[in-house]
């Protein structure tokens, strides 16, 4: 590819991607403005019809305030099956690396999940399945309608709430048990 076919595949990107955004070319500008270059809506213009070319800073910037890599706005103004696989491989391991951090954000919950089904099973095998030794003190509801979200992982919206609960409800307990170190935080157990 010749350095003119490179300079106009990058203008057809740029163009592409603001209209994908549904962005005038003064929003581009404004956006691009965070990440350390001056433009006006007349520059992004010149920009994407070729006019003007871009320095390496004013490439990045564009790529990110239009939120795609630089990679990728680089091939895809070339319409090629090559470019589609290469941007395709580019989410691929991106998406592999989001689902890598999820699965290491989630194992310390699903250990805590275990932990608290240990300590309940150790406490009925002792006490048998009546819920009252869930109970710590008179007018506080049973911790087990707390405590079931908890163990049986249903999204994050149900476990935080039963988080907040069971503190709000039995936080005293939970200091007892040395369980609630650090109450502003709901995946300290």
């Amino acid at each position: 590819m010749s350095k003119d076919d490179a300079d106009a595949h990058f203008a057809a990107a740029v163009k592409k991607q603001r209209e994908f955004h549904g962005w005038s070319q003064a929003e581009l500008a404004e956006k691009a403005a965070p990440y350390g270059v001056s433009f006006m809506a007349t520059t992004i213009y010149k920009i994407e019809t070729g006019k003007r070319k871009v320095t390496v800073a004013e490439a990045v910037a564009l790529s990110q305030a239009l939120r795609v890599s630089l990679h990728e706005l680089m091939i895809q103004g070339t319409d090629s099956a090559f470019a589609a696989k290469e941007i395709l491989l580019e989410y691929g391991m991106e998406t592999l690396l989001d689902h890598e951090r999820v699965v290491d954000s989630l194992t310390p919950m699903m250990l805590r999940q275990e932990r608290m089904r240990a300590v309940i099973e150790s406490y009925r095998e002792k006490f048998g399945d009546d819920p009252r030794w869930l109970s710590y003190q008179p007018g506080r509801r049973n911790l087990s309608v707390h405590w079931e979200p908890l163990i049986n992982w249903t999204g994050p919206a149900e476990y935080l709430a039963s988080w907040k609960a069971l503190i709000e409800t039995h936080g005293s307990y939970l200091d007892d048990l040395g369980w609630a170190d650090d109450r502003s935080d709901p995946h300290v157990l």
